[in-house]
Order: C-alpha cells, then sequence, then structure tokens
C-alpha cells in the first residue's frame, strides 16, 4: 500500500545498519560493502587513526546490544525461518520496535486481499484492507499525549502519509492511540501510535534525517533496552 519502514533496537548490532538508523532494505545492503571496506588495514595517519577510534567507539557501543541479543541466540535460530512468531517473541521480550505504514501493517494480524484473508505477525489486533483510493495523503503532524518508548509526552512532530490501505477491523479504541493528529489522517479517529512494550506503530512517516527526535528516541530505547539485559545477567 505504501513504502514501509520497521526498525528494531537489535538493527544496531548489523554493521551494515552502522550510521544508517533509517533505511530500506536496498540501502540496508548497499551499506555493508562500505562498512567491511572501513575495516580493511589502512596506513597510519591523523585520519586513518581517527577512523579506526570512530569505529572503536561503535563497536564499544554496539557490544552492549549485541550481547543482549545473544542470549537468546537459541531462541532465535529456533525461529528464525518463522518470522512471524520471531517478532512477537521480539517485541514480548521488549526490544525497541519502530513501525511506519507498510512496518504498522506488518505488525497486524492480516490483510484482505482481493477477497482473501492473510496472516501477518498478529503484534496489534488489526485486520487491514487496501481501499480503491488514496486513504491519506499529504503532509501530517502529530503531538505525542501518551507515553511511549520513542517520544517524550508534548513532542510535536511534522511528517506526512500517502496510503491507500484501511482499517477494516481493530480491537481498540481511539484514546488508546497515543498520538493525536493535528494535521492528517492517523489510523482512527483523528489519532495514531499503537503501543505494545517498546513497539510503536504508526501510519505517519517521518523523514529521519530532519527529525532528531527520532534520532535521538531510537538509540535512547535501545540503550535502555541494552542496560535492562545487562541487568538481567548480572
Amino acid at each position: 500500500s505504501c513504502p514501509g519502514r520497521i526498525m528494531s533496537g537489535s538493527s544496531l548490532v548489523s554493521p551494515g545498519m552502522v550510521g544508517k538508523f533509517a533505511a530500506s532494505n536496498s540501502r540496508t545492503r548497499s551499506t555493508a560493502p562500505q562498512i567491511a571496506s572501513a575495516r580493511r588495514p589502512i596506513r597510519a595517519s591523523s585520519t586513518s587513526r581517527s577512523a579506526r577510534s570512530t569505529w572503536s567507539t561503535w563497536s564499544t557501543r554496539l557490544a552492549s546490544v549485541s550481547r543482549v541479543v545473544s542470549t537468546s541466540r537459541s531462541s532465535w535460530a529456533r525461529s528464525r525461518r518463522r518470522p512471524r512468531p520471531i517478532v512477537q517473541w521480539a517485541i514480548e521480550a521488549g526490544l525497541p520496535v519502530y513501525a511506519e505504514c507498510g512496518g504498522l501493517i506488518f505488525l497486524g494480524r492480516s490483510i484482505l486481499l482481493d477477497g482473501q484473508e492473510y496472516p501477518l505477525a498478529d503484534v496489534f489486533p488489526v485486520t487491514f484492507a487496501i481501499g480503491a483510493k488514496p486513504q491519506a495523503h499529504g503532509y501530517s503532524t502529530f503531538v505525542v499525549e501518551q507515553a511511549n518508548g520513542f517520544y517524550p509526552v508534548g513532542t510535536r512532530i511534522k511528517g506526512h502519509e500517502f496510503r491507500y490501505s484501511t482499517v477494516h477491523h481493530w480491537e481498540g479504541r481511539p484514546e488508546e492511540l497515543v498520538l493525536a493528529m493535528e494535521r492528517g489522517t492517523g489510523f482512527a479517529g483523528g489519532r495514531d501510535g499503537l503501543v505494545k512494550k517498546n513497539a510503536l506503530a504508526l501510519y505517519t512517516h517521518v523523514m529521519a534525517s530532519g527529525t532528531p527526535q527520532w534520532v535521538a528516541g531510537f538509540i535512547a530505547a535501545a540503550r535502555r533496552f541494552a542496560q535492562a539485559g545487562h541487568q538481567q545477567q548480572m
């Protein structure tokens, strides 16, 4: 229905995602050779020492998140061929997940296409459908009114919407949504933002490079998750 994005705290473990906190699958793949080449031996110089220092700093920061994820490696391995169960397991375990538009749909229960119902990740009790015309199209603005894992209450974020998908059935109420739409359609009742533990799913697209609140919130959520894992191991 629209280009979507789903980001999780575990994405920070992948070298291909270093410095690419919001990327499509194609861009994620393209970054991997760049990171790999940055790790090859290079001549000693002030520039090279700076590059190695930067990589060392990133490696230290990513190691803590990596250790948290690796503690559940056996569970992950058992479920790696079943994407829906592993997504459910990860969110129940508290992994930060930020899902936009197509990412929101993926976390739903099912979607209706050409008269057939197809299962999705079943994180949120929502059945989606596809309309013949755009259901939301244009710039949008929301204000955060309730607690979530990424934005402080009171934060105002600008974005956009473009989708053909509709909310066919939802076992919820608009007042449960954590974001109030000042401009745009949102998910239901002039609101957006479904929350489950550290997962936030919404129709609104934000431009990460122009939304520092998103970047700061995502990194903070990943750090909290890593720190919580350390405490459990102690």
